[in-house]
């Protein structure tokens, strides 16, 4: 959402504010324009393939039903699993992360259910050893 917020900018006054939050805020400089504690800025990189935000990951995720579904799979013997990742199942997304990190589970990111359930038994067929998925 793009406001006029009476001049407060440095940018011909218009400015955004996030629509969940409502937090006004410069988007050139990433200051808040009101008294708002608790809005954070984070430093921000512009590199050839894209713009980097620096946060601190944090030391574990917490454990939660979707960590307990991947290890699951992997005590199974699952060695891959194929889905696609959006803002509704992040958390769903993490755990098969964590596994993979450790690699304990190969998770591969696809656009669309159908491309998954396509990529199930093409990578079965594809290899001498298959991978259960």
């Amino acid at each position: 959402m793009i406001f006029d917020n009476g001049g407060l900018c440095s940018h011909a006054g218009y400015c955004t504010a996030r629509p969940w939050h409502g937090h006004p805020f410069d988007p050139i400089s990433g200051k808040a324009l009101a008294d708002d504690p608790d809005l954070q800025v984070y430093e921000v990189e512009t590199r050839e393939d894209g713009v980097y935000v620096k946060v601190e990951a944090p030391d574990r995720s917490p454990w939660t039903v979707s960590h307990v579904m991947a290890e699951t799979m992997v005590n199974r013997g699952i060695t891959h699993a194929f889905g696609m990742v959006g803002h509704s199942n992040l958390g769903l997304a993490e755990a098969p992360r964590v596994r993979a990190e450790k690699n304990r589970l190969n998770f591969i990111g696809v656009r669309h259910e159908g491309v998954a359930a396509y990529a199930v038994p093409a990578t079965q067929r594809c290899r001498e050893d298959p991978p259960r998925v």
